[in-house]
């Protein structure tokens, strides 16, 4: 697979596009959103104050970050590892999301989780997030987080450095596709006050749970 110019990986979906209806009542509440945003802050406070939830560990190819735990935040693997979980079908889907690093679903523990009837927490770029929304309706809950405005974004994005102009330029660009497509998500939260923003989260994900017990009786 020339990781450089492939196109995010389908085919795994192939065999669950039709089943989402098959699973338990279990969800993945995927939050959605551009760098800096501050998604991570609100899935940790959320997940603090609803003990039932739990990570979904995605599988990436970049190092690990200061905090981030092997099978807790993410699977951390080698190409060639991600490059062969894929051609075995063991992604439900995968994303460069910036240059030279991929990020993929891992199809096992998601699947095992809706059966379990685990609630779920992952941080994923949108266009895995419609994938999987696409492929389990039922299950997948999308949650798009929203700077106060593009200008603010932009400026947290530039303060946290570490990267050439170019690549700045580029996680802009990101950034801004992914604000484009902010509709498409089930719900939309504004992190202009963290507080007030994941009370708001903690609400939605509250009546998502409750639909999700009414379906079991």
């Amino acid at each position: 697979m020339d990781t450089k110019n492939a196109a995010p990986s389908t085919a795994p979906l192939a065999s669950v596009a039709d089943a989402s209806a098959s699973f338990g009542t279990g969800r993945v509440f995927i939050f959605v959103g551009p760098a800096a945003v501050g998604k991570n802050t609100i899935i940790k406070r959320v997940m603090q104050d609803m003990p039932a939830l739990k990570r979904l560990p995605t599988a990436t190819t970049r190092p690990p970050r200061d905090g981030e735990q092997e099978g807790i935040d993410h699977f951390f693997v080698t190409l060639p590892q991600f490059q062969k979980l894929d051609a075995e079908g063991k992604l439900l889907e995968s994303e460069e999301v910036h240059s030279g690093s991929w990020y993929g679903v891992v199809r096992q523990p998601t699947e095992a989780g809706f059966r379990a009837g685990d609630m779920l927490v992952a941080d994923i770029d949108i266009k895995g997030a419609m994938t999987l929304k696409r492929a389990y309706p039922q299950q997948i809950v999308t949650i798009f987080v929203l700077p106060p405005s593009a200008e603010a974004l932009a400026r947290r994005i530039r303060k946290r450095g570490g990267a050439s102009e170019e690549e700045m330029e580029k996680r802009l660009a990101r950034a801004q596709y992914e604000l484009d497509r902010a509709d498409e998500c089930d719900h939309q939260v504004v992190n202009d006050d963290v507080e007030r923003c994941t009370a708001e989260v903690r609400e939605i994900v509250q009546r998502e749970i409750d639909q999700a017990k009414a379906q079991q009786k």
